[in-house]
């Protein structure tokens, strides 16, 4: 599996744990689940993790998603 990588628009710290992030341009926050931030990501890298999950069908559209409404701060997590 490749990176975990979240959007924000929160500045987070490297090698920190948060909890409850509200993370994307459509997702609703977790409450609990913790995040350790392991390094600063990219647009790229994001769009590389979705269509991981999701498929390359999704590409255009994940990329449209990154250009609302930015610019976005990308992270590599790590999750429980």
């Amino acid at each position: 599996m490749g990176k975990l990588v979240i959007v924000t628009k929160k500045v987070l710290e490297v090698n920190k744990i948060y909890r409850g992030l509200e993370c994307g341009p459509w997702h609703e926050p977790e409450p609990y689940q913790c995040f350790l931030v392991i390094g600063e990501s990219t647009e790229e890298e994001w769009i590389d993790c979705l269509v991981g999950f999701h498929g390359e069908k999704e590409r255009s559209w994940l990329e449209m998603a990154a250009a609302i409404n930015g610019p976005w701060n990308y992270y590599e997590i790590v999750t429980d």
